[in-house]
């Protein structure tokens, strides 16, 4: 039962991002993947990973502040 959990949790993640609840869409997603690493299942948590990467994408370092001569 463990693996259709995760499989739903996916699911209601996907929808839910859809629908624009972005934090209720990380939440199940990160619950999914977590499922999937315990349970080795290697492919759907690569789905899993891969929406969470879009729902939480990488930011770039900021660019330096300039230093200000006095």
């Amino acid at each position: 039962m463990r693996p259709l959990a995760a499989h739903r949790r996916l699911a209601r993640a996907e929808v839910a991002r859809l629908l624009g609840d972005v934090e209720r869409s990380r939440s199940d997603v990160a619950a999914a993947l977590a499922d999937y690493r315990a349970i080795d299942m290697p492919l759907p948590a690569r789905r899993a990973e891969a929406l969470l990467q879009s729902l939480c994408p990488t930011r770039t370092a900021p660019a330096r502040a300039r230093h200000r001569l006095h």
